[in-house]
């Protein structure tokens, strides 16, 4: 096809007597240069129009020409390829085939459930879920805690008992009998049961794991559903906060990448820790001690480990989180510690320096127990005692064996005379 561009006509002057004056101009045509002037009579009667054609610039112009179609047609090509690439990558999502024995395939639904009857975004879906599982755990909550509090008031009886019974040096299966029912009497008096304070664990921590890893292969199924359903700073799902290190050779992160969802996710969780640590204390204070210091330390790398995870399971794990603190700050309310029967911690018992043992003594426990070594006091003094009479027995046999050698030396010597 043959394409020009616009020219404009250059006036040419002329006076009485003048020569005939030709001023070129060119006229950019593809396929075919060509020079188009103007001629003018000394008269300047009539002007004529003459166009010229450069015939030495035939050649090399068609061959420009047909390199720049070349080029055209090549990246009107790669554009196209790259087009349905993206395309093809955008319809290569797995197939989603729930399972009833994966929790997190129900968590899935669950979500989409969610967000099909409130008609939200998936991201708001996320925070709606979450918040109504929670609110239904929240009377299991209650009776955790009301179990906990009185179990830490079981915990100093408990370990006075277990004192006296260490004291005996050989109990027998009639001294074990009574103490379990001096130990279930203590259970019924205060109406608390050991498995009652696990049960919120065994519930909440299934839910915990199947959001989580639910969340965590969305991308995978639902990209497109993801990419389109975050809500305030975090509009796709499927980004993470912090994975775009662009900025001197890797050196230091994109200015643009935001550090706020990991941030607040933390800060939430540590804060949540510390407002329950009280509890914690009471209940095992050389253990909550350990894990309390273990979150503070671990709460600088945390942030990066947490930045690695799309804004969808964060977006789960930072509402989870707020409410966990909004329930510990409720529940630390004299009215509401009354109204659901949560008693105050218990205070220390005279002569009782720790209720529970500690990280460090429940490895050394491990640990002896594993060796066969003792493990109560009743034990270390029988093996002390025991001990004491293998080295008494030694001695006599050390002077058993001195005085035979001595005898048998004397015999030979009478023998000789």
């Amino acid at each position: 096809m043959l394409r020009s561009l616009n020219h404009h006509h250059i006036p040419t002057t002329s006076t009485f007597g003048s020569t005939i004056t030709t001023r070129p101009q060119f006229t950019v045509m593809l396929g075919r240069p060509q020079r188009r002037g103007f001629a003018t009579s000394s008269s300047g009667d009539k002007t004529e129009e003459t166009t010229f054609t450069d015939d030495s610039t035939i050649s090399n112009t068609d061959n420009s020409s047909t390199e720049v179609d070349a080029t055209l047609e090549r990246l009107f090509q790669e554009q196209s390829n790259l087009q349905l690439t993206a395309e093809q990558v955008a319809n290569t999502s797995l197939e989603f085939v729930p399972t009833w024995w994966y929790f997190s395939d129900q968590c899935i639904q669950m979500i989409f459930k969610v967000q099909e009857l409130s008609g939200v975004e998936l991201g708001t879906a996320i925070m709606g879920t979450t918040l109504a599982v929670r609110l239904v755990l929240f009377p299991i909550v209650l009776s955790t805690q009301k179990s906990a509090s009185r179990m830490a008031h079981v915990q100093p009886e408990l370990e006075v008992l277990k004192r006296n019974f260490e004291k005996i040096r050989n109990p027998t299966a009639e001294d074990k009998i009574q103490m379990g029912k001096k130990v279930q009497d203590l259970f019924r008096r205060y109406d608390v049961s050991p498995f009652r304070s696990m049960l919120m664990p065994f519930i909440q921590f299934p839910f915990f794991l199947g959001m989580f890893f639910g969340l965590k292969k969305m991308p995978d199924y639902f990209a497109a559903e993801m990419a389109t359903g975050g809500v305030l700073w975090f509009p796709d799902l499927n980004q993470t906060m912090l994975l775009d290190w662009t900025l001197l050779g890797g050196f230091l992160p994109d200015p643009n990448v935001t550090w706020i969802l990991p941030g607040i996710c933390m800060g939430t969780f540590v804060a949540s820790i510390e407002m329950g640590k009280d509890q914690m204390m009471a209940s095992n204070p050389a253990m909550a001690g350990n894990i309390i210091m273990f979150f503070r330390f671990m709460m600088v790398p945390m942030v990066y480990i947490l930045s690695t995870f799309h804004a969808g399971v964060l977006c789960y794990w930072t509402v989870n989180n707020l409410f966990t603190l909004i329930q510990i700050t409720t529940l630390k309310m004299p009215a509401v510690k009354k109204a659901a029967g949560i008693w105050d911690a218990p205070k220390p018992v005279p002569g009782v320096t720790s209720q529970s043992p500690g990280l460090k003594e429940a490895m050394e426990y491990a640990q002896k127990y594993a060796s066969g070594e003792p493990t109560t006091e009743a034990g270390k003094m029988e093996l002390h005692n025991q001990r004491v009479e293998q080295k008494k027995k030694q001695a006599v046999l050390s002077r058993t064996s001195r005085g035979r050698s001595s005898s048998s030396s004397t015999r030979r010597a009478i023998k000789k005379r």
